[in-house]
């Protein structure tokens, strides 16, 4: 928590200008996204958004989640990018086009 407080201070939140090494930078961003999972879990979600800069992985699921879960979406706040590859489905269900019963769902379980 300290050492976020410093680092904001000194790069004014400007957490792009943090280091030029790519290994720093990626530590940093992990602590980053590590200290705005802590503030969401204490209900400060948009707070949190702001601390997550990282484009890994965990970083963009924990900015996707956060921006739903705060509502953002509804004050017209551009979304985050989807941080899972969409994958087309192809195929067709084996129950397509069946329609059941409730008495015929029962018996199938």
């Amino acid at each position: 928590h300290a050492f976020i407080e410093k680092v904001s201070i000194f790069t004014q939140e400007d957490q792009s200008s943090l280091a030029e090494d790519p290994e720093t930078a990626a530590a940093v961003g992990a602590l980053f996204t590590e200290y705005g999972a802590m503030l969401a879990n204490q209900g400060a979600m948009e707070t949190a958004l702001k601390y997550i800069s990282a484009n890994d992985s965990g970083s963009n699921e924990l900015r996707h989640r956060l921006f739903y879960a705060s509502a953002m979406e509804q004050t017209g706040a551009p979304h985050p990018p989807l941080p899972f590859e969409q994958q087309k489905m192809v195929g067709v269900s084996p129950n397509f086009g069946k329609v059941f019963t409730l008495q015929q769902q029962q018996q199938q379980q």
